[in-house]
């Protein structure tokens, strides 16, 4: 049988209050995909300034970002903790919370050093 994935990513959110801007534009913009194509995502996952969050249709995952990083290392950090959302979530089979853990993870590390993640 065939899986269909739906996963909306939005980058570079700013807020610091996980209850404010994060949980909002995820909810919103996950709503506002499935009016326009009558398609409910499974996910929307989110970036913002200390980590990532994911937006299920019911509930919200989150995990901060382990350690601080440089200003040059940002490029790519959605990108970066999409594929590892994704990879977590449907290739290893982690449940939510640890696939947005491993996520988060990954994507400190990539944000550690300029260019692509080479973990």
């Amino acid at each position: 049988s065939s899986r269909v994935l739906w996963t909306l990513a939005v980058s570079q959110l700013r807020s610091t209050n996980i209850g404010s801007a994060p949980t909002r534009h995820c909810f919103r913009f996950s709503r506002g995909y499935q009016e326009c194509t009558g398609v409910r995502s499974q996910n929307c996952l989110a970036t913002y300034q200390e980590g990532i969050i994911v937006f299920d249709g019911e509930s919200f995952f989150e995990a901060k970002f382990s350690k601080p990083y440089t200003s040059e290392g940002r490029t790519g950090r959605g990108d970066t903790c999409t594929s590892a959302f994704v990879v977590a979530r449907f290739v290893l089979e982690m449940g939510l919370q640890e696939a947005v853990n491993f996520a988060a993870e990954v994507a400190t590390q990539k944000m550690q050093y300029r260019g692509p993640y080479v973990g």
